[in-house]
């Protein structure tokens, strides 16, 4: 009898601790954004980030749920050095989670990851590489191509 317990016990706890692993697959897995904040690292001044944007408007919040929802996850650890951006998500839970974000250029894949985890990258295909564009590096390069540039409202912090 007790071995039939501590059987059943183990298995419902294996098949918890698989249920967890296989839920970390997708970064956003049954969450949605309710609000981003966009920064480049290393942009403080004494008065804090002046390069900091919270994009507030639907569309912009949806296509970065978009281009998460689509990151391939690879493990192993993978030196890129120092993110490009970093994004500041809180979802539909009240989770508040960091997101280091390497894009490419035009044409080439993109890379993003949870910070303070370096052992979990997830690669951004091209044609998301082209959205991740039109969201985070116009915001900060404005010499950036503005006539693919979709609307939107940012509110600077």
């Amino acid at each position: 009898m007790k071995t039939g317990l501590l059987a059943i016990i183990l298995g419902s706890l294996f098949s918890m601790g698989l249920e967890g692993c296989l839920a970390q697959k997708d970064l956003m897995k049954e969450r949605t954004l309710e609000g981003i904040i966009v920064s480049k690292p290393g942009d403080f001044t004494e008065f804090g980030n002046p390069n900091e944007f919270e994009p507030i408007d639907l569309s912009t919040l949806e296509a970065f749920q978009g281009v998460i929802d689509r990151a391939e996850k690879m493990e192993g650890t993978v030196e890129l050095g120092d993110p490009e951006y970093e994004v500041k998500i809180e979802d539909n839970r009240g989770r508040n989670q960091t997101i280091m974000l390497w894009v490419g250029e035009e044409g080439e894949k993109s890379a993003l990851a949870v910070k303070g985890n370096s052992s979990v990258i997830y690669t951004v295909s091209e044609e998301d590489t082209a959205i991740l564009h039109q969201l985070f590096v116009s915001l900060f390069d404005t010499t950036y191509e503005t006539s693919n540039r979709p609307l939107w409202s940012i509110q600077r912090l």
